[in-house]
């Protein structure tokens, strides 16, 4: 007889697939639903925005910032009414339920882990070839305004993702792994989440 395992995940690592991380691999909160829910950020087409590091000058092999147009930003008013059952205990939504494993969502968790991939889920919103590129989505998108950006009403980036991008470029990494090396890597830009990956406090 098979092992039962139920797993409570934190549903914006479910719904962004900018890393397959998690056992339950990430599905991205910006292709969901309800366009009306997210908020318009908008920059002139004609007038792209950069902005470098503070010292002005890019390290050799890092692209410059570019952002502009519009886009949409997703909100955690997305996962008010996912398409998925209800859990039977009012916790959170079944995202897979099998006589071996039951994998479940919960939207109201917070937490260093979810403040990661909503980060991820904001450049992957905001990314697009030839008009944003990662470092200017990390660079110009929403930042968050506090050190504990969990608590922040609307998915956002910490300042320090550029930083920690501009490394991971300059050390030679590809665009998209750089963002995951940002977010994700031994420096993350996210605070608590290597602690929260090597069992620390959360």
């Amino acid at each position: 007889m098979p092992t039962r395992l139920s797993l409570s995940m934190p549903a914006p690592w479910a719904r962004a697939p900018l890393r397959a991380a998690s056992m339950c691999g990430l599905i991205g909160l910006a292709c969901s639903t309800s366009p009306e829910n997210r908020g318009t950020v908008a920059v002139p087409p004609e007038t792209p925005t950069t902005r470098p590091p503070d010292s002005g000058q890019l390290p050799p092999g890092v692209e410059a910032p570019l952002y502009s147009g519009e886009w949409t930003a997703p909100s955690y008013a997305e996962l008010d009414d996912l398409p998925l059952p209800e859990a039977d205990d009012g916790r959170g939504y079944v995202w897979l339920d099998t006589s071996e494993v039951s994998l479940r969502l919960d939207p109201t968790l917070r937490d260093p882990v979810t403040a990661a991939a909503a980060c991820g889920v904001v450049v992957l919103a905001c990314h697009d070839a030839g008009t944003r590129n990662y470092h200017g989505c990390l660079a110009n998108g929403p930042q968050c305004a506090s050190d504990t950006p969990w608590t922040e009403a609307e998915l956002c980036c910490p300042a320090s993702c550029v930083d920690r991008y501009i490394a991971a470029r300059s050390a030679g990494l590809n665009e998209p792994d750089a963002v995951l090396e940002a977010i994700y890597g031994d420096t993350s830009c996210i605070p608590g989440l290597v602690d929260a990956r090597t069992g620390g406090a959360r």
